[in-house]
């Protein structure tokens, strides 16, 4: 939720560790990769951190990095195919 105020490194950093200290439960990890996943086009400023954010979680919990990573390759499949 609070995510899109994540606008710098500390504030993603922290965000980061709350997420595994105290939101960390197998609903909440699937909720974080759909919110990583669909970030608005009017966002793009927030892929950085969201990156960082993905990053810091990987060494801790990958499966939300492995589902997030599956979910773009997916993504960019379907566009190339697309076009």
């Amino acid at each position: 939720n609070e995510l899109p105020n994540c606008i710098n490194r500390e504030l993603i950093d922290n965000a980061a560790v709350d997420f595994v200290l105290n939101l960390n439960t197998k609903n909440n990890r699937k909720k974080l990769t759909r919110v990583l996943f669909s970030v608005a086009r009017t966002r793009l400023d927030l892929l950085p951190f969201y990156s960082r954010f993905a990053a810091i979680l990987y060494p801790v919990l990958p499966d939300v990095c492995v589902e997030l990573c599956q979910m773009l390759k997916q993504d960019f499949k379907y566009h190339v195919r697309k076009k």
